[in-house]
C-alpha cells in the first residue's frame, strides 16, 4: 500500500479520517493483534480528543503520531472507532438523516477494509487506499456542500436582515407620514374653526354694531335696555336713557357733503367717550340720532343724568375739524328714567324721544321726560 501524506482539512470529521493515512508503514501479524485487542476500547475517546483538537497544536500532533512507533497501536485503535462510527451511520440512516450519505457510505467502506486487512494481518492491501482515496473525495465534497450551505444560510440572513431594516425604516416613514397628515388634518381643522369663529364674530359685530362709527346700533342698544331694566326690578335701582339729537347735521351734509357728514359722526364716538361711565352704553340709532345708556345705580337720579345732559351737549357743541373746514353743530338731549318713566324697552325709548323734542322745541338743550309735557 502506497504511503499517504496527512492533509489537514476543513471540519472535524476530516481530521479524523485523515490519521489512519500514516499508520500503514508497517505490518501486523495475528499475535500482536490479539495481545493488543483489550486497547481496543480506547479507540472512541481517542477519536474524540482528536475532534475536539481541531486547532494550531494538531501540526504537533499530527508530527507525533507519525512516529514509526505509534503505528501499529493507533492502526488498531481507529480500525476499531471506525466499527463503532458505522454503527452511528446506520442509526442516521435509519433515522432519516442522508444529506451526506455519500460521505457516510465511503467512511462505513473505508472501516471495513481497514477492519478485515488487520485480521487477516495484512493492512498493506491496495483496497485500503482505495476506500481512503474515495473517503477522502466525498469529505472534500462535503466541504464544499458545507460552504454552499453556510453561503446560502448568510445570504438569507443578509435578505433577512435587509427586510427587517426595509420594513423597520418603511414602518417608521409610515408611522411619520401619519403623525404629519394628521398634524396636518388638525391645524387645518384647526384653522378652519378658528376661521369661522372668527367669521362668526365679525358677522355678530357687524348685526348689532353700526358700520359707519362702529357704535352699537339701535338691536344693540334695546337688547342691553331690557337687560337694565331687569336688573332694575331686582336691585330697585335706577336707570336713565338720553336720546340725542344733532342740530345743524343736515346743513352739514348738504354745504359740504355726505363725506363730510360721516367724518363728522365718526367723531362723536371719541368726543363722547370721556363722560361714559364704566357700563355706559353710546350708541347710534341711525342718521343723526344718538343714545346714551346709563347703567342703574342706587345713586342716580335726575339732577346727575341732567349733568351727564349738559356735558354731552357741551362737547357737542365744540368745533369739529374736517378737510372741508371748522363746523359747529349743537344737540337736543331727551331723558327718560326707568323703571319711573318705562318698565319695557320700548316704552322708555319713546319717553325718551318725546323729551328730547321737548328739548328742540324749548331751545333749552336738553329736557327730563314728564307726561304733561307730551298730553
Amino acid at each position: 500500500m502506497a504511503s499517504l501524506r496527512p492533509r489537514r482539512l476543513l471540519g472535524t470529521r476530516a481530521t479524523l479520517l485523515l490519521v489512519p493515512a500514516i499508520a500503514f508503514g508497517g505490518t501486523i501479524g495475528s499475535e500482536q493483534l490479539r495481545e493488543r485487542a483489550d486497547r481496543a476500547a480506547s479507540a472512541r475517546i481517542a477519536v474524540e480528543h482528536l475532534r475536539a483538537d481541531a486547532n494550531e497544536q494538531d501540526a504537533a500532533r499530527w508530527h507525533a503520531l507519525a512516529q514509526p512507533g505509534l503505528r501499529t497501536r493507533l492502526t488498531r485503535d481507529i480500525a476499531a472507532n471506525f466499527v463503532h462510527m458505522r454503527a452511528e451511520l446506520a442509526g442516521a440512516e435509519a433515522r432519516g438523516d442522508t444529506e451526506e450519505s455519500g460521505v457516510d457510505e465511503a467512511l462505513a467502506a473505508y472501516g471495513e477494509v481497514v477492519v478485515q486487512e488487520l485480521r487477516a494481518g495484512e493492512p498493506d492491501d491496495p483496497r485500503v487506499d482505495a476506500a481512503f482515496s474515495a473517503l477522502h473525495d466525498e469529505l472534500v465534497a462535503a466541504e464544499e456542500r458545507s460552504a454552499r450551505r453556510a453561503d446560502v444560510s448568510r445570504a438569507a440572513s443578509v435578505r433577512a436582515t435587509w427586510l427587517i431594516v426595509s420594513a423597520g425604516t418603511l414602518l417608521v416613514l409610515l408611522l411619520f407620514w401619519s403623525f404629519f397628515r394628521t398634524r396636518q388634518r388638525s391645524l387645518a381643522a384647526l384653522l378652519r374653526e378658528e376661521a369661522l369663529q372668527r367669521e362668526i364674530r365679525e358677522r355678530e359685530h357687524e348685526a348689532n354694531h353700526d358700520a359707519l362709527t362702529g357704535l352699537p346700533n339701535r338691536r344693540s342698544l334695546m337688547r342691553r335696555l331690557e337687560e337694565a331694566l331687569a336688573v332694575c326690578a331686582r336691585d330697585g335701582t335706577t336707570g336713565a336713557l338720553l336720546l340725542l339729537d344733532l342740530d345743524g347735521f343736515k346743513d352739514v351734509n348738504d354745504a359740504l357733503g355726505h363725506a363730510a357728514g360721516d367724518a363728522l359722526l365718526g367723531e362723536l364716538g371719541p368726543r363722547l367717550q370721556p363722560i361714559l361711565r364704566e357700563g355706559d352704553v353710546l350708541a347710534r340709532l341711525g342718521g343723526d340720532e344718538l343714545a346714551l345708556l346709563m347703567r342703574p345705580g342706587a345713586h342716580l337720579d335726575a339732577p346727575a343724568v341732567e349733568r351727564v345732559a349738559r356735558e354731552a351737549g357741551a362737547a357737542i357743541a365744540r368745533p369739529f375739524v374736517l378737510d372741508e373746514g371748522a363746523v359747529r353743530i349743537e344737540a337736543s338731549v331727551g331723558i327718560a328714567l326707568f323703571p319711573e318713566h318705562g318698565r319695557d324697552a320700548a316704552d322708555v325709548l319713546r319717553r325718551a324721544d318725546a323729551a328730547m323734542y321737548q328739548a328742540k322745541r324749548s331751545r333749552s338743550g336738553h329736557a327730563l321726560y314728564e307726561a304733561s309735557a307730551t298730553a
